[in-house]
């Protein structure tokens, strides 16, 4: 299932308007569930409920902070002060911190983050074009869950008693699914041509590979410090010369004959490496997060258990 977010932020303008329906949109193009008002409301629909609703059922609510927002968030004002009742209370309640994320626009730290929300790591995507990693990094925060295939803790039956849940970290461990990255082919149709001027290196472009699927920004950080000190090299390996955008990898500054005799191999030990490092990552965090569940549901069965016991004739 998609993980699903609810976007919070001010009209201070037609631009900022803008801003947020092509994020939303950039959202939605990498599988997220987006909730916005201007898609979601209809003529007549009741403001308090949506906004209660938005905020309780989505898995994310991302806070697009700018002076305006902190200006109408702190003093209550209209809709985001109402929104800002609701995400301060639920936090409150539930002190689930990582689900409300502040997205800075405008202005910084100390200017556009509301004192309620002081303290907490926000994503910085200030200016007209916003950094790349930032995006990226929300993004496999959002997504983290899609990596993970969470299923039902099995349930089987013992002869002595009517059931029992078997909820250990070994067995957990079995129900980890993992997606490893792979290099589908060489996208040689947007292969760059070289200039061939006579110039150092001129002869040399850039080749794209077609991924599988579209990594993690964790991926794609260790992908590309990988590739700069790999576990194994030729005397023709080129650093610096690896980037991922998307669901690819370019290599700028090679020839097709240098990717067939030498960065083949690179690239495909690189890759490897990379994906047993993240997969182990990822199964010691999946197994951390049951681990946790598993601990809250023995408490709450100990919680029913004593609590059918006592009582106060």
């Amino acid at each position: 299932m998609e993980p699903t977010v609810f976007i919070s932020y001010a009209l201070d303008d037609e631009l900022d308007r803008e801003w947020v329906s092509l994020f939303s949109e950039r959202l939605r193009e990498n599988n997220v569930q987006v909730t916005l008002d201007k898609w979601a409301l209809k003529f007549g629909d009741h403001l308090p409920e949506f906004m209660s609703n938005a905020i309780a059922n989505n898995n994310f609510v991302l806070i697009v902070c700018t002076p305006r927002y902190k200006l109408r968030s702190e003093s209550r004002e209209g809709g985001v002060g109402y929104e800002g009742d609701i995400m301060t209370s639920e936090l409150f309640t539930t002190r689930n911190h990582r689900k409300f994320i502040p997205i800075l626009r405008k202005g910084n730290l100390k200017t556009g983050i509301p004192n309620w929300l002081a303290g907490k790591y926000a994503v910085d995507l200030t200016g007209e074009v916003y950094s790349e990693s930032q995006f990226q990094d929300l993004l496999s925060t959002i997504l983290s869950q899609k990596r993970i295939v969470e299923k039902k803790v099995e349930k089987k039956i013992n002869k002595k008693e009517n059931s029992k849940t078997i909820s250990t970290v070994e067995q957990i461990g079995t129900e980890f699914e993992y997606t490893p990255v792979k290099i589908e082919r060489i996208i040689i149709e947007d292969a760059t041509l070289p200039l061939n001027d006579g110039t150092r290196g001129s002869a040399l472009y850039l080749i794209p590979f077609q991924l599988n699927i579209k990594p993690t920004y964790p991926w794609i950080r260790l992908f590309e410090e990988t590739w700069d000190n790999p576990p194994e090299f030729t005397m023709m390996y080129r650093p610096r010369i690896a980037s991922v955008v998307g669901d690819r990898i370019n290599l700028n500054g090679t020839s097709v004959e240098e990717v067939e005799k030498y960065h083949r191999r690179t690239l495909l030990l690189v890759i490897d490496q990379v994906n047993q490092t993240i997969m182990n990552q990822e199964r010691d965090e999946y197994k951390k997060q049951q681990q946790e569940k598993s601990q809250v549901e023995v408490h709450l069965k100990k919680l029913v258990e004593v609590g059918k016991r006592i009582t106060f004739d």
